[in-house]
């Protein structure tokens, strides 16, 4: 049940376009790597699932090479881990996002809106 909805948020953000860009005419570049990342040109899911991926393999990454230690008996331990993995996701997003932005890649999407 959950999986069908979460599957059907992904779908609707996947349509819903950014504020101020249309859609060119023009080839994509990054067609091959959109759509192994799940991600779609100019919608809400610009950045697809790599940012959540990302750091959920980083954070068991330094669970595994023991540089965070935590013990998977213990419900506190798992609690803080997915705590972890969540912030680690949205600096990731914020991370890219702004990335993106000083890239100026945004920016050649974007019409005049003022």
């Amino acid at each position: 049940m959950w999986t069908a909805v979460i599957l059907y948020i992904y779908l609707v953000c996947s349509q819903i376009p950014l504020y101020g860009t249309y859609v060119s005419s023009n080839a994509d570049p990054l067609y091959l790597v959109r759509v192994i990342l799940a991600s779609n040109k100019g919608t809400l899911m610009e950045l697809g699932i790599s940012p959540i991926v990302t750091s959920s393999m980083i954070i068991q990454f330094f669970v595994g090479a023991r540089i965070i230690s935590m013990n998977h008996q213990v419900a506190e331990d798992k609690e803080l881990l997915e705590i972890a993995e969540k912030c680690k996701s949205l600096s990731n997003h914020s991370v890219w996002n702004i990335n993106d932005f000083w890239r100026g890649y945004s920016l050649c999407y974007v019409r005049n809106v003022w």
